[in-house]
């Protein structure tokens, strides 16, 4: 885990070198629009967990929170598909409509 001026994070460091392969192929078939995809590699992959909307009212609880969990492993994951999403506001929340869904190998 890590912590941003805006978030909590969940992190995640790849086995090998399909993540960057992945990250790659977006960047390509993005074309012009993939350019962030295509100048770097990444060293971890992360999952915001959490978004601040206002200052923290106590930081150094969530400070020392994140810090004694952030090199706790918790998953090994194996992701077989990934999908393309466009979100959308539905009344009370943001809801992911489907693009496109693409099975990796």
């Amino acid at each position: 885990m890590t912590l941003t001026l805006g978030s909590v994070m969940a992190c995640a460091v790849p086995a090998d070198d399909r993540a960057d392969r992945l990250a790659d192929a977006y960047g390509k078939a993005l074309d012009a629009d993939g350019w962030h995809e295509n100048e770097f590699t990444r060293e971890f992959w992360y999952l915001n967990l959490v978004h601040f909307a206002e200052p923290v009212p106590t930081p150094n609880r969530l400070i020392d929170w994140v810090a004694n969990r952030r090199d706790q492993q918790i998953a090994t994951i194996v992701v077989n598909e990934v999908q393309l999403t466009r979100w959308h506001f539905a009344g009370n929340g943001m809801l992911p409509r489907p693009v496109v869904t693409t099975i990796l190998s």
